[in-house]
Order: structure tokens, then C-alpha cells, then sequence
């Protein structure tokens, strides 16, 4: 009489597909699904694009300004996120405060050097 494993193995032999058999549905295409794709791969993940989403609310309109005001609408994201966590009036205040700032140090000893990297780390660092 034969051991249990043996008659296993004689009865269920695993089947090893031929490089020939991987592909058996040519006809189906691999999908992407990326916003950096084609005629949005130059603007960036985290920009404001209008074709996606108009700003039409308080809060995005002063996310937007912010923005422009800084030249960055590839980073549009992180000034939407500075005023949603502030709230608008929040952010229009730290903003103009930061812009203030900005005013009073330029052509002094402590000038920006990066306006708006010195605006991201105020608000990492929570000096609003």
C-alpha cells in the first residue's frame, strides 16, 4: 500500500504555465488612472486645476489669492489646507500679518530670502 503523500502527488500535479499562456487576454489593456498624465503632468499633483474644480467658496477663493500672491499654484493644496485648519479669517489674518512682516525686514538685515517657505514653516510650526 502507497503512502497518502505519494498518491497526492501522482493524482494532483500542479500545472506550471508556458510563457506562451500568460498573456491569454491580449485584448485587454492596462488602465492608469493618474492626474499627472498627459497635458497635467507639467502642473503637478497638488495644483489648482480649473478644469477639475473651480474655487467658488469663501475658503478657496482665499486659498487661491494666497496662492497667487506667492507665485505657487502648483501648491495650491497646502494653501487650502492652511485655511481650512485656520478658517478664513484666521488665515487672511495671518496672512496679511506674514505679508507685514515681510514688509517691514525688506532691505533690512533679516530680509526673506523665500517668501513663501518662510510661510510654510511658520504655519508647521504654529506661529500664526
Amino acid at each position: 500500500m502507497e503512502k497518502a503523500g505519494k498518491i497526492l502527488q501522482k493524482k494532483y500535479k500542479p500545472v506550471l504555465k508556458r510563457n506562451n499562456d500568460i498573456n491569454d487576454n491580449i485584448d485587454i489593456a492596462n488602465t492608469v488612472n493618474n492626474d499627472n498624465n498627459g497635458k497635467n503632468k507639467k502642473q503637478g499633483k497638488y495644483a489648482l486645476d480649473r478644469t477639475k474644480f473651480t474655487p467658488n467658496t469663501e475658503e478657496a477663493q482665499l486659498a487661491e489669492e494666497i496662492a497667487t500672491s506667492f507665485d505657487d499654484l502648483q501648491n495650491y493644496a497646502f494653501y487650502f489646507r492652511v485655511v481650512k485648519k485656520l478658517g478664513a479669517s484666521g488665515a487672511l489674518t495671518f496672512w496679511k500679518t506674514h505679508r507685514q512682516e515681510e514688509e517691514e525686514n525688506r532691505g533690512g538685515r533679516y530680509e526673506f530670502r523665500n517668501s513663501k517657505q518662510y510661510f510654510a514653516w511658520k504655519f508647521k510650526r504654529r506661529i500664526y
